[in-house]
């Protein structure tokens, strides 16, 4: 811990949009230490690829060893602060690497380097994030999106990553530089080695908690850090006060390093004076206490709760249902003093503030009696944001108050709980049950500016209801958009000509009035939204750019202020025309995530996203408003080397050096015409019926001419459909063991078989060396019986009363051409013919289920079979069928 790593620049990058504490941004993943931390604790692990292996295997019982050291230290910063409401989740993997990190220096900067890790931790992290499919430009960037993606399935407030690399091979337990336990301030990961110099894993706990103390701001405050008093960090912009190069203060304390602060004094550690966390450290972490009520003062902002007027007031209803919206959105301005330096130039603006306060609970009084529980709308208080129910029950005749206070996760309540003034009075005219928004069931939306409709249950009176008014307004009750206005006894209404404010919301209120008595209270609407605006979107690419043939992933923000009436759409058109559906993923807020597979036969050149949408209102849009296109290039450096896939599982491999200029490799299916000719001239192969197996593959260069020629083989590997394992070629029967590539030989125009095809069974794909591209099939090799003198006919007789039961004719050789097969009953009248396709299947064998070809069942009787092809002849034979 007395080592001090240098603080290393990002490689700028655009900040996502979500985090978990309220107001947090992408950057934001450990601003203070309050609230809920995801750990995410990598353990490298070398298979010497790159670099040789030194280090064994890390085996489950030492990261079980770390694991809990590591919450032993996590621990101990939840006990010094009960009131900073800190708790932590753990998530844990283990990743290889070619190289072997502890054998790499830790800073780009030390000298010597050491290869092949010439950059220090750079290289190695861009190679275990990159495994765990984070290949953002920058190294730092991969952790960051990584600390996001845990904090986001987690559900924390913050996130912070702890590399342990493995050193227990090694004889110092250092990097070659020297360094072995650093953290970077404001995070966003730890470094530690297992043993950590000196300390050894048996103090790997003190080791860690203290580099968690820069993660959220802490300064080190030993003098070989080089701290000085005048360096301010932290949410709370605090000076390093406790520093011992000339600060005020010399006191005790966790960022003052060794073991001593950590624990408390013992036999076996006299000197330790622990635990121990000095105010100054506090203060940068955020645990300021200013009022000293035991909640941080960033914390210490109470929730505040809004109460619906029931309604209507005075009301018949003694169990009125009351609901509310309980807010614990309070922020304490962020002063931390990293803006715009080179330590953390990303944010080029003030901090955002930011609370990881949230609603544990609310309460509701009657009358002021005592506080009882309200319930949560969606089932549980835990967001920012909680709206709440509750019942008053068996309310009196006369006037009542009624108080709902909320209660955030620091144990604070709302010191001015709102309230309601409600009077019940049962003689009146009944509470109008409800009224709806339309003309109908309730409506949410409206898609006119001009007109709005309502409808609503009678009222009753022992004197009968002489009229029910009604009023419109921009709030429940209020008639500033249309005052009271009788409608007789009508229980629906019509208003036109009015001007209606896009987005804006509109109640409808109904009073009854009985012909004697006392009115009934007021009944509203919940409100109907004016929504004539269309779903619009912008798309960002997360996928690098231009996309390369591989897998593709974009993000969908859809801008509509209210909901979608289902998934929206998206794809994208390439430069060809050829249009490309996108899968879409769910994500948070209004944004999906966007998958789909760039093919090799995409044109290169600009593609355009194509998008549609409907919402709730029925206004459907397709507008693009920003990220319309994307670039594709498909190329790569011929002398490079590379494989070229298709989602399909066609592919070529091409080796570095067959060709020295740029290529453009498709791989791409063609029509039935291009290969009819070579069907019918190749009876020695059969072709495969019910999967298209036929690919071209070909190449170009960069003006668009054809490339035919390579400087060494290319490897061309082809498919083919077994998903039950049975064997044989789906849908056909044909056995796979007989499948070969054949390529279109255009001289011969004919199918011609590739030399040294081989088989991956396991896989179910066929490759083969190929010195040019062609037309490439996966075809059954003919059989070498010379004629149809061997068929049979069975079950014979074939009972087709026992289901299932077929009769199947066998012998026609398989590489049959035109193979058709006749059936005639005694009087030789034609029952039924079967063909290639319809009855015959690629091994030519046919398969009858007793039926004539309109579907009705054939006789019971002796039946004669010709068999007909047009390379072996014709053969014949009988059987007994029995219905």
């Amino acid at each position: 811990m007395r080592i001090t790593a240098a603080l290393l620049l990002l490689l700028f990058s655009s900040a996502r949009a979500f985090a978990a504490a309220y107001g947090a941004g992408y950057y934001d993943t450990s601003e203070f230490m309050m609230g809920k931390v995801a750990v995410a604790v990598v353990f490298p692990q070398s298979n010497g690829a790159l670099q040789t292996k030194t280090e064994g295997t890390w085996s489950a019982a030492r990261k079980n060893d770390v694991l809990s050291r590591i919450q032993e230290g996590m621990a101990w910063w939840t006990a010094r602060k009960p009131g900073a409401n800190l708790s932590f989740v753990y998530v844990t993997t283990t990743v290889a690497t070619g190289y072997e990190p502890i054998n790499c220096n830790a800073n780009a900067s030390s000298t010597p380097a050491t290869p092949p890790c010439n950059n220090g931790e750079q290289d190695w992290i861009n190679d275990v994030m990159g495994r765990m499919g984070y290949n953002d430009a920058d190294y730092f960037e991969r952790v960051y999106h990584y600390d996001n993606d845990v904090r986001t399935a987690n559900h924390t407030d913050w996130a912070f990553t702890i590399f342990v690399v493995d050193s227990l091979n090694s004889s110092t337990g250092e990097f070659p530089d020297n360094y072995f336990a650093y953290a970077y301030l404001g995070g966003p990961f730890v470094m530690t080695t297992y043993d950590n110099d000196s300390y050894g894993i048996g103090y790997y706990a003190p080791v860690v908690t203290h580099e968690t103390g820069h993660i959220f701001y802490a300064q080190d405050e030993y003098a070989a850090s080089a701290c000085t008093p005048t360096t301010y960090t932290g949410y709370l912009n605090i000076p390093n006060s406790n520093c011992e190069n000339g600060g005020s203060s010399n006191t005790s304390c966790i960022m003052r390093g060794d073991i001593y602060p950590y624990y408390p004094s013992s036999g076996s550690c006299p000197t330790c004076n622990g635990p121990v966390v000095c105010s100054y450290t506090q203060n940068m972490i955020g645990w300021r206490d200013t009022n000293s009520n035991g909640i941080p003062d960033i914390a210490d902002l109470p929730p505040t709760t809004a109460l619906a007027a029931f309604a209507p007031d005075p009301t018949t209803n003694t169990d009125p249902v009351y609901y509310g919206m309980a807010h614990s959105t309070g922020v304490y301005t962020n002063s931390n003093p990293y803006t715009s330096d080179t330590n953390h130039y990303w944010y080029t603006s003030s901090r955002n503030n930011i609370g990881v306060n949230r609603i544990a609970s609310v309460e509701y009084q009657v009358d002021g009696g005592g506080w009882l529980a309200a319930t949560a709308r969606d089932g549980a208080f835990d967001q920012n944001i909680d709206s709440f129910t509750f019942t008053a029950s068996t309310l009196a005749e006369g006037a009542h108050t009624i108080q709902a206070r909320a209660k955030d996760n620091f144990g604070a309540y709302d010191a001015t709980p709102a309230a309601d003034s409600l009077t019940v009075n049962t003689g009146q005219a009944t509470d109008i049950p409800y009224v709806y928004d339309g003309t109908g069931a309730d409506a949410e939306y409206t898609r006119s500016k001009s007109s709005l409709s309502a409808n609503w249950g009678a009222s009753s009176h022992s004197s009968g209801i002489s009229h029910y008014n009604y009023a419109i307004g921009t709030t429940a009750g209020a008639s500033n958009t249309v005052g009271w206005t009788s409608v007789g006894t009508a229980l629906s209404v019509t208003k036109t000509g009015l001007t209606l404010a896009e987005a804006g919301v509109y109640y409808f209120s109904v009073q009854a009035f009985p012909n004697v008595g006392t009115p009934s209270g007021v009944t509203s609407s919940n409100g109907i939204r004016v929504d004539t605006s269309s779903p619009t979107a912008k798309v960002l690419v997360t996928s690098p750019q231009p996309a390369k043939n591989g897998a593709f992933t974009a993000k969908l923000i859809v801008n509509e202020l209210n909901a979608l009436s289902g998934q929206p759409r998206l794809g994208f058109t390439a430069s060809n025309g050829l249009y490309v559906p996108l899968s879409l993923t769910y994500l948070a807020a209004s944004t999906w995530t966007a998958s789909g597979y760039i093919e090799s036969y995409y044109s290169t050149g600009t593609a355009n996203f194509n998008f549609s949408a409907s919402d709730l209102a029925g206004n459907s849009g397709a507008l693009i408003t920003a990220g319309g296109s994307f670039g594709i290039n498909t190329s790569f450096p011929g002398g490079t080397g590379a494989t070229i896939a298709n989602s399909d599982g066609n592919s070529v491999a091409l080796p570095p050096g067959a060709y020295s200029g740029t290529l453009f490799v498709s791989i791409s299916t063609v029509a039935p015409s291009v290969t009819a000719a070579a069907d019918a001239a190749s009876p020695e192969s059969v072709k495969v019926f019910a999967t298209d197996l036929v690919r071209q593959f070909t190449a170009r260069d960069t003006p668009g001419a054809p490339v035919t020629a390579f400087s060494s083989p290319l490897t061309i590997t082809m498919p083919y459909p077994d998903a039950d394992n049975d064997g044989r070629i789906d849908g056909d029967l044909l056995k796979a063991s007989m499948a070969w590539i054949y390529y279109m030989d255009p001289s011969a125009g004919r199918w011609t078989p590739l030399p040294g095809v081989t088989r991956d069974a396991a896989a179910k794909t066929l490759s083969a060396q190929v010195s040019h591209f062609s037309v490439y099939s996966i075809r059954a090799a003919g059989s070498s019986q010379a004629d149809i003198g061997s068929l049979k006919a069975y079950p014979n007789p074939c009972d087709f009363r026992l289901a299932p039961s077929l009769l199947t004719i066998q012998g026609v050789p398989a590489d049959a051409v035109n193979t058709c097969v006749y059936i005639y009953n005694e009087a030789g009248e034609l029952v039924r013919s079967l063909a290639p396709g319809d009855g015959i299947d690629g091994l030519n064998i046919a398969s009858w289920d007793g039926r004539t070809s309109g579907g009705g069942k054939a006789a019971s009787g002796l039946y004669l079979y010709l068999v007909k092809t047009s390379n072996y002849g014709k053969g014949t034979g009988k059987f007994f069928i029995v219905w």
